[in-house]
């Protein structure tokens, strides 16, 4: 073996080594009681893992015919109202209200409506039906923080379809 097959041999076995270990950007639990997507955009840490900065979950409750969109992030993250912007081939389409809460000392939580709305409901069928003309590609806008995601065009289209099968309006 020539010296500069060992080294890229080397090179190719230490960065796969290194490489952060692959984890879902989507889950879906559905049910005819709920249906919830969850999605997650991940970051590396210091030890080049991934780990969630940010969770969005779409929750239908089919029991009390409730759709809402409730957000997950780090403790860090500011708690009160924010704006969140769905950006669309890097055009601002969408402007989404958060009322950031602290969840004891783990994590930061919210609610989402429309900007100058006050129905999570609404929110939960645009922001839904913006990911689904997407294709599961889209990148949010948070005070100049990007979140993008490159979500499952099957998750989507099984949550869909969970919430058509089950949710009454």
């Amino acid at each position: 073996m020539s010296v500069l097959c060992a080294i890229t041999l080397y090179a190719a076995l230490v960065g796969w080594s290194s490489q952060a270990a692959i984890k879902p950007t989507s889950e879906t639990d559905l049910s005819s009681d709920r249906c919830r997507l969850d999605l997650f955009h991940l970051i590396k840490n210091d030890k080049h893992e991934f780990q969630q900065n940010l969770q969005i979950a779409f929750i239908s409750d089919n029991q009390s015919d409730n759709r809402y969109i409730a957000l997950k992030a780090d403790i860090s993250h500011p708690a009160g109202y924010t704006n969140i912007t769905y950006m669309q081939y890097g055009s601002p389409v969408d402007v989404f209200s958060i009322n950031w809460r602290h969840n004891g000392n783990r994590h930061t939580v919210g609610r989402v409506v429309m900007l100058g709305g006050n129905s999570s409901q609404q929110a939960f069928d645009v922001f839904l039906s913006r990911i689904y003309q997407d294709k599961g590609h889209f990148e949010l806008l948070e005070n100049n923080q990007k979140y993008r995601f490159n979500i499952s065009q099957q998750a989507i289209e099984d949550f869909i379809h969970c919430v058509r099968q089950h949710f009454s309006e």
